[in-house]
């Protein structure tokens, strides 16, 4: 521990020194005729050591009470850089005394009371002269001294900062301000320090050096990043290329010397040949400084998919929604927002004809690092030297980077030189090639004295392979073009070689593996899904088969049937039959687990970790995080499996449709699947999806042309003309359109609509034609573009499925099975969308009739619980909720189970018929039945699960009219329903994000409450903060900004901003944006309440003529409201009506 005495007394006695020194050279200032630059620049460097000993003075007198080594958290570290400030002192106290004594020889004896002479300037001016060496030499210890008490000083004030900062945010992460730049200081002034180490010897240096160890400790400790992405961990052999990464380093100013701020975005672009090293280099810098960034964010840049796909994380990241439906602009502009320093890594930028500059987030802020094969994109470059050409490297580096890969020890003998130069020499010096021949040597395939003749044999090998007699000179030409190209491969086809030949089976899963993998994307491919596509058959197996029993029990019950029933039940059973894909899976062999013995998951999982070890070790794939569930390849490796000359077309294509298979047994359709984790996976398999279907596209068409490339005789051309033009163009198999199937889930929650549409619509158009429209499984995909429908909020396309649906519920099972039941809700609530209200009335109280009843004589007890429980709901609120399902929840839970109609549908369908009540204006019958459904819910799947929450949600709004005031009870309720959508809208921020439609919603729904209660400017503060964000990525006319903008409006009428107000309504009344959800002969009646509330608003603001104008507007459109000349039935037109009579007695 540093002695307090020894500091006070270090700092008092230069301070002393100091001041002695300053008098001298005041004397030899005075003394002198002229102002000598020598001892100007020592007065001021004495200056700078005194204020910088008067700094740590201060510092100890304040801070001396918490003594190093007491409850400080980081007492070592202060207690250490205080010994440090001592030594040095002392040393600094005995220079300056030098420093003294040669000032004073230089300024003579003097009489203050008589001007100096000309002949004692002189003399002066000689002894300076002669004492000048010694007087530079001091002078420069001197600031060697001040610079190091400077940086510990600096490391003092940033230690004793982050004690005073609470220890809990420290824990998460959250640095305040005031640490982080001190942060940044001290670096700089470590930095700056190190650039300028003096080249003493002895103690000093080693001083000096313990100094900046002791301040680089602490800067070490205070972190500012938040975020590390980059797409490798970096090898432990990592070689080389020092100097770029100092360039780097200069060029990104890491230790933020530079003075000036920066007036553009800092790029540097690294371009050169594949293999070269250029993504590895690029981690190994961002993880060197992965303390100096904020953030460190990794784009894929092979092509704009990949692009968009790879911002979608740091969407996620950031908790934030597309803009208008694109990952990559709401990540750009959430990136260009932020002040604190981001790392940008766009890697593969390949293709030449890929815009780059959409990549590079608008502004001046952040560090951007780009790598690429493309030359012509070092234009983009903007720091530093702006560009590198990166090549191999140098022979010497690259025979380290050899020797490493193969394990050897070091020191080297020349031997082992000698023949690493050889290989390195024949390998091109490409890190990648290097890696994969020490791979090789490391593993026993040869060794380091015979690898180049293992190399020249093997490759001998593999160019008198052939794909069969007709092609062999097609193969040597092919072979002979890619020689240089080769190289690069050499080391990989060598390694996978070993595995192709060996019969052990576990290289075999691996070969296989290999090889599917190249169909997938190369990043992030994971052992789950494999494990998914292996154990998922058996899963949907069983739900069909218990599908299969669940319809036989409800047909048993079902009156007999007609002759025409019996035979169309019969035909569409044989067309089942013959339709069945009976061939076996195409699948890697450790996938296949459905032949017998029967395989567990447990087995599964080490076989396939087996294979990927074997992978791993051989460097053909990189496997990541703890426990190995993520893996990688190489990009060019992952192009060169697919496109070796000895792999054929048939053999790629039988691997491309394994890839295709396993990303589509790792996909359960709905309503299975449906947990966060499923979810997230699901999500992860887009890029595989979108790589696979381009990969199938390519071998289409080259199937395609090389039968038409292929000599034909006249008959073959007079059939396949005929073929031509007869047979249809593509024949699908229920396979393919399973796999389509499945795929547009993910497309849909990928939030990619068109796409899951266009498949949907494919996989609909197969079973309409094999099976029927009214097929079972034809009315499942039916039912699934529907939902992909109301995602794009057409709701006309979507009733219009559901309505065909309905009928052949009914039709096949009988209007009481429960799949008519819940298709009867599912129908009424598309129809409230459509504002067709009356239809959606009476198919949500069928609905809810039938599905009680269903419960009645089975578990009564439920349905009284939850009767019971709603007259001791006067208030609502989680707690409540809680204090009564401690009471009755276990009633709830045994509904479950206990009739043929799932709870949850039942709960659900409450819930639907209190929104179309709430529509009505019968607000108290809607408050009871989101309380009947919240009870439900809450009993049966908690508070967090989706259907809990927005009936919560729906309970929250119904205490307020459609006109946005309290719709019953005192202000006590909306503060109840405040307190409940406040808890929602937390929870859709954490899990969501802020900029999800979802939380948006959420947050507009507290603004209406917020107005309700009269807090109208707070709910004017939460739309301007909403209405930008649901522009920029819902759209103008998405129906959720539509209504924002309404609802908007309303509250800056009760403010009396008509003006904006009237604007806002102008831009919402226009008829055209309501199309997709209402009927061509009708209006929508959010359109028609948009109407009324811009007639109010004229009203209120005293434009009569107007009013009236609109009125007029808003009396034909209520008379077509939903359509079929319902109009003046609806419940808007007869409370229109009761409106007009009460202000006409007025």
């Amino acid at each position: 521990m540093a002695d307090p005495f020894s500091i006070a007394a270090g700092t008092i006695g230069v301070a002393d020194v100091l001041f002695k020194v300053g008098s001298a050279i005041h004397r030899v200032q005075t003394g002198s005729s002229t102002i000598d630059e020598d001892i100007e620049i020592l007065q001021r460097d004495v200056e700078a050591l005194t204020f910088t000993n008067s700094a740590i003075q201060d510092l100890w007198e304040r801070n001396k009470t918490r003594l190093p080594g007491s409850s400080l958290a980081q007492s070592d570290n202060i207690d250490d850089l205080w010994q440090k400030v001592v030594t040095i002192l002392v040393d600094c106290k005995a220079t300056a005394k030098q420093l003294e004594a040669l000032v004073n020889d230089i300024a003579g004896e003097t009489d203050p009371s008589k001007r100096p002479g000309k002949l004692q300037a002189l003399k002066k001016t000689l002894r300076k002269e002669t004492k000048l060496p010694g007087l530079r030499e001091k002078r420069s210890r001197i600031t060697d001294c001040q610079n190091s008490l400077q940086m510990l000083l600096s490391a003092l004030i940033l230690s004793y900062n982050q004690n005073s900062q609470d220890s809990t945010n420290l824990a998460i992460g959250h640095l305040s301000h005031t640490v982080q730049e001190l942060s940044t200081t001290l670096k700089a002034d470590i930095a700056s320090f190190k650039s300028r180490l003096p080249a003493a010897d002895g103690d000093l240096a080693k001083t000096f050096s313990d100094a900046v160890s002791s301040a680089t400790a602490v800067a070490k400790l205070v972190s500012i990043n938040h975020h590390f992405y980059i797409p490798k961990p970096v090898s432990s052999i990592f070689t080389g290329r020092s100097s770029l990464l100092d360039e780097l380093r200069k060029a990104f100013d890491v230790s933020r010397e530079s003075k000036p701020p920066s007036t553009t975005q800092k790029r540097f672009v690294v371009f050169g040949t594949g293999g070269s090293g250029k993504t590895e280099l690029c981690c190994k810098f961002a993880q060197d400084h992965q303390d100096d960034f904020w953030g460190v964010f990794w784009i894929d840049a092979t092509d704009s998919q990949t692009v968009e796909h790879s911002f979608s994380r740091i969407v996620k990241i950031a908790g934030i929604a597309s803009s208008e439906g694109s990952h990559q602009r709401a990540a750009k502009e959430w990136l260009s927002r932020q002040e604190r320093p981001w790392l940008l890594l766009v890697d593969n930028a390949d293709d030449p004809n890929l815009p780059l500059q959409d990549c590079f987030p608008e502004g001046k802020r952040g560090c951007i690092l780009v790598t690429t094969r493309v030359r012509a994109h070092k234009i983009h470059g903007t720091a530093g030297s702006k560009s590198y050409a990166f090549g191999p490297l140098p022979p010497d580096e690259a025979n380290d980077l050899l020797l490493k890969a193969a394990d050897k020890p070091s020191p080297w003998d020349p031997e082992t030189t000698k023949h690493a130069i050889s290989i390195a020499s024949k390998l091109g010096c490409l890190p990648l090639a290097l890696i994969q021949a020490g791979t090789a040597i490391r593993t026993g395939l040869c060794s380091l004295a015979n690898y180049v003749g293992y190399l020249s044999r093997s490759w001998a090998e593999l160019r008198r392979k052939r794909f069969n007699p007709h092609s062999r000179q097609e193969v040597a030409d092919r072979v002979d073009s890619m020689v240089d190209q080769l190289l690069i491969y050499s080391s990989y086809e060598l390694n996978l070689g070993h595995l192709e030949n060996s019969k052990e089976q576990s290289h075999q899963d691996a070969v296989q593996l290999l090889k599917m993998f190249s169909c997938f994307h190369f990043q992030n491919i994971r052992l789950g899904v494999l494990i998914k596509a292996a154990t998922n058959p058996a899963f949907e197996r069983k739900l069909l088969q218990q599908g299969l029993e669940e319809e036989n029990r409800f047909k048993a019950v079902l009156k007999p049937k007609t002759r025409s029933e019996y035979l169309r039940d019969k035909l569409i059973s044989s067309l089942e039959f013959l339709l069945r894909d009976r061939s076996p899976s195409v699948l890697p062999s450790a996938l296949k687990v459905n032949e017998p013995p029967p395989v567990s998951v447990d087995d599964i999982e080490s076989r396939l970790r087996k294979a990927l070890r074997h992978l791993a070790d051989m460097s053909l794939i990189n496997l990541h995080e703890n426990g190995f569930t993520h893996l990688s390849m190489h990009p060019l490796w992952h192009t060169w499996v697919r496109q070796r000359p000895e792999m054929r077309l048939v053999e790629e294509a039988l691997w491309c449709q394994a890839a295709r298979t396993t990303l589509a047994q790792s996909i359960i359709l709905p309503p299975h699947g449906s947990s966060e984790e499923e979810e997230a996976m699901r999500r992860s398999l887009l890029p595989h999806i979108n790589h696979v279907r381009r990969c199938q596209s390519d071998i289409d068409a080259r199937i395609k042309e090389n039968k038409e490339s292929r000599p034909r005789s006249w008959s073959q051309f007079l059939s396949i003309s005929l073929t031509k033009a007869f047979a249809p163009k593509h024949t699908m198999q229920p396979r393919e359109a399973l796999e389509l199937a499945k795929f547009s889930r993910v497309y849909m929650e990928c939030t990619q609509w068109d796409e899951a549409e266009k498949l949907q619509v494919k996989v609909k158009e197969f079973a309409c034609a094999k099976l029927g429209p009214d097929h079972p499984r034809t009315i499942a995909v039916s039912l699934f573009l529907a939902a992909t429908y109301g995602a794009q909020t057409r709701a006309n396309e979507a009733a219009e499925l559901q309505e065909h649906a309905l009928q052949a519920y009914t039709n096949s099972l009988g209007p009481n099975h429960p799949k008519t039941h819940k298709m009867k809700d599912m129908l009424g609530a598309t129809r409230c969308f459509q504002g067709r209200f009356r239809d959606s009335r009476m198919l949500h109280e069928q609905a809810a009739e039938a599905m009680t009843n269903n419960f009645y004589g089975n578990s009564e007890e439920g349905l009284d619980a939850i009767e019971q429980s709603i007259e001791d709901l006067d208030r609502v609120s989680h707690s409540k909720f809680d204090e009564i399902l401690e009471v009755h929840g276990d009633s709830i839970k045994r509904m479950r189970g206990a009739s043929v109609t799932d709870p949850e549908d039942l709960f659900t369908s409450w819930a639907n018929l209190g929104r179309i009540k709430w529509r009505y204006f019968l607000y108290d019958d809607s408050r009871r039945l989101y309380k009947k459904a919240a009870l439900g819910l809450l009993a049966l799947l908690g508070p967090s699960d989706s259907r809990t929450i927005d009936v919560l949600q729906d309970l929250a709004l119904s205490y307020v009219d459609s006109e946005g005031e309290p719709s019953g009870g005192g202000l006590e309720h909306i503060d109840d329903a405040l307190a409940i959508q406040k808890n929602i809208y937390d929870e859709r921020k954490k899990t969501l994000g802020e900029e999800s439609p979802l939380t948006l919603l959420a947050l507009g729904i507290m603004a209406r409450l917020e107005s309700a209660r009269g807090n109208h400017e707070e709910a004017e503060r939460m739309f301007r903060n909403i209405l930008p964000i649901a522009q920029r990525t819902l759209g103008d006319n998405h129906f959720g900004t539509l209504a924002g903008r309404a609802h908007f409006a309303q509250v800056l009428v009760r403010q009396t901003k008509y003006d904006e107000a009237e604007k806002l309504l102008q831009q919402v009344v226009q008829k055209r944006k309501y199309r997709s959800q209402a009927r061509d002969d009708g209006n929508h009646p959010d359109h028609i309440i948009a109407l009324w509330y811009l007639v109010r608003c004229y009203e209120r603001h005293g434009k009569i003529s107007e009013a009236i104008a609109h009125a007029r507007d808003l009396e034909q459109a209520v008379e077509t409201i939903g359509g079929e000349g319902l109009g003046k039935q609806h419940p808007f037109a007869v409370k229109l009506r009761q409106l007009q009579l009460q202000e006409t007695l007025i």
